[in-house]
């Protein structure tokens, strides 16, 4: 599966939240991507997402967010899951294991 190829489809709230570490990733990797975003509003101490609900037995241990690529032919949930694929699909996830461990983090010690 090739990442030049591939269609990408990220799924969330119309927030930042758990999803907009994903966005950055796509925009600093210059790729396109399909942002969706599920409204809501907040009303006497609730979220009102009639949209969400009606679609969220669709979804992958129905919760979001979830990344699909080439139209749904692959299915990928939980934030952190999603980060890590696109560093390593768009070479940003360091050349080794170390580097990989370490991306990320604030602070660094030499090896």
């Amino acid at each position: 599966m090739s990442s030049s190829s591939s269609t990408y489809k990220l799924i969330y709230f119309n927030v930042r939240g758990l999803a907009e570490t994903a966005r950055m990733v796509f925009k600093a990797a210059g790729q396109e991507f399909e942002d969706f975003r599920y409204p809501f509003t907040f009303k006497d101490g609730q979220y009102l997402r009639p949209e969400w609900d009606a679609d969220k037995s669709k979804y992958i241990y129905e919760k979001i967010p979830v990344l699909e690529i080439d139209g749904g032919k692959y299915k990928i949930a939980q934030s952190k899951a999603i980060e890590r694929f696109l560093a390593r699909r768009f070479n940003m996830y360091g050349s080794n294991d170390i580097e990989a461990a370490i991306i990320g983090k604030k602070k660094t010690t030499e090896m």
